[in-house]
């Protein structure tokens, strides 16, 4: 029990009063208490990667949670919570209760990109004679987050580079004098932000987890057509030219001059340079095609690389971002079937183009 003294003393002829708060324990007791509160604790952390969609629903079941799993075990006493909530222009506003939070509506057309939980207790353990400090720190960051940091859970040495703006993610990280506690807590927020955090699965999920294969496939696929024409192409061009210098010999064969007519015709065909003009053609065909299937490389595997996003939705804007966002990603899913399809058809198309082309030509 609290017991405050007050006392009376004379200061240049008038009086003033000094007010002292007297705590009923002993004085290594209250060293313990206040090295406790001051001092560096131990901590947990860990790091959870995957999709998600968080509302305020969802702050505050992960709030009654903590609260409620906490307040069962020991003795304890929240001395504050608050909510830091980042938005898409690097502003952020904190709320220091859960009242403010779930009463807060963002007017501002933003969309918020991270949130940062704080709980900070003083909690008698059975095993210790006074309350101690713990906290628990989370910060739930979507995919275009920000590195904007509770500052509590900012340490440059444990975080010297993180992909704030890559990825989403949910961290916690645990600062505790008890670690059986902390340990029954980080079992509790993994179980938690595990029911929130979801995976896709199907052929969506093997194509975006697969997105630089997909893409070289379709290249592949490609470039193996217009070999497979080129191929048929040469062959075409060596079989005309046979029967075409068959015939020719067929109907010089018994004339006075056979060996010299057909050294005539040899030289003519060599100086027309037909076969090496044929060969310029199908040689600039397949570099032009490769250098075509280095564009459908990059294009397909940028399309198929289209995995879902996650969002912090905390302001209107945020889900109107959401919705737009999903119509988009069903739409790219489609351009990315077409673009495959389209890739496959043009190899064939531009195939029999070319065997038109050059049959025409050549034998023009």
């Amino acid at each position: 029990m609290r017991e405050t003294q007050a006392r009376e003393r004379y200061v240049d002829g008038g009086v003033s009063e000094d007010f002292n708060v007297v705590l009923p324990c002993s004085p290594d007791n209250f060293v313990s208490f206040i090295s406790s509160l001051l001092g560096k604790p131990q901590s947990i952390e860990k790091v959870i990667h995957g999709t998600f969609s968080i509302n305020a629903h969802d702050i505050e079941d992960l709030y009654h949670t903590v609260d409620q799993r906490i307040q069962q075990q020991n003795q304890a006493k929240l001395v504050q919570f608050s909510v830091k909530i980042v938005y898409n222009d690097d502003s952020s506003i904190m709320l220091n209760s859960l009242t403010d939070f779930l009463h807060y509506r963002e007017m501002r057309p933003l969309v918020s990109t991270s949130v940062h939980l704080t709980w900070i207790y003083l909690i008698q353990f059975q095993d210790k004679k006074h309350p101690e400090k713990q906290q628990i720190d989370l910060t739930i960051v979507a995919d275009k987050g920000t590195a904007v940091l509770n500052e509590s859970l900012y340490d440059p040495i444990a975080y010297p580079i993180f992909m704030w703006r890559s990825k989403s993610f949910i961290m916690f990280r645990i600062d505790h004098t008890a670690r059986t506690w902390a340990v029954d807590i980080e079992s509790l927020l993994s179980g938690q932000i595990e029911n929130m955090v979801t995976e896709e699965e199907g052929l969506r999920k093997i194509i975006s987890d697969n997105n630089v294969k997909f893409g070289l496939g379709v290249a592949i696929i490609f470039l193996v057509i217009v070999f497979i024409g080129a191929y048929f192409s040469t062959n075409n061009f060596i079989n005309q030219h046979l029967e075409h210098a068959s015939s020719q010999f067929e109907l010089l064969k018994g004339a006075s001059n056979d060996v010299g007519y057909r050294i005539d015709f040899l030289v003519d065909l060599i100086i027309k340079g037909t076969t090496q003009r044929f060969h310029f053609i199908v040689g600039s065909f397949i570099l032009l095609s490769i250098i075509a299937s280095f564009f459908v490389f990059a294009f397909t595997a940028s399309l198929a690389d289209n995995r879902p996003a996650s969002f912090v939705l905390l302001s209107k804007k945020s889900e109107e971002a959401k919705e737009k966002y999903l119509k988009k990603r069903n739409k790219e899913w489609y351009v990315l079937i077409g673009t495959a399809l389209l890739s496959i058809f043009l190899g064939i198309m531009a195939n029999i183009l070319f065997a038109l082309l050059s049959r025409h030509w050549m034998l023009s």
